[in-house]
């Protein structure tokens, strides 16, 4: 397979075409919709970027939330030279959690490389399960849209009994 890919692809078969869109500001639009800045209460977070898409991506919408950041690994770099940015492995995680004690942060939140998954530490420097996490966010929107009809819950199979029983005291649909 590394033989064919170095050797180049060729064309793609039936053409096609590239266009580079920029998203960026169309994004921070679509995601303030879902915040309300007034809501947030003034928070101390230690923000760990992975050297990943967190730090662009993310950064500028926590910026605009009033927050006291304190931003580690924040810029992208695709050598990942701090740790890899992967916070379900343990190793990874031990920096932040050191971090939210001894800057005595309220929270600290963890990304993946790409953003697309985060992961918080309490007050005491102890990881959230992501289960109970969701379980708390899937409570929050219950409350917010009660219905009916009732909001559908997407979880993980893997979460634990929590996330269901939550959904279903909630009156949510899984």
């Amino acid at each position: 397979m590394r033989e064919r890919i170095e050797a180049g692809l060729g064309d793609a078969p039936g053409g096609g075409q590239v266009e580079q869109v920029e998203i960026t500001p169309e994004f921070q639009q679509a995601v303030m919709r879902f915040i309300d800045p007034e809501a947030i209460t003034p928070l101390r977070v230690v923000v760990d970027g992975g050297n990943g898409m967190a730090g662009p991506m993310v950064g500028p919408l926590l910026a605009r939330l009033g927050l006291d950041l304190i931003e580690t690994y924040w810029e992208p770099d695709g050598n990942f030279p701090d740790h890899e940015p992967n916070p379900l492995l343990p190793e990874n995680r031990e920096f932040i959690m050191r971090a939210v004690v001894e800057q005595g942060a309220d929270l600290g939140i963890a990304w993946d490389g790409d953003a697309d998954r985060c992961f918080f530490i309490d007050e005491t420097g102890q990881f959230v399960d992501g289960d109970f996490l969701t379980a708390l966010l899937a409570e929050s929107i219950l409350r917010k849209y009660p219905g009916p009809p009732a909001p559908t819950i997407l979880y993980d199979v893997r979460a634990s009994r929590a996330v269901a029983d939550t959904v279903q005291r909630g009156g949510g649909a899984r």
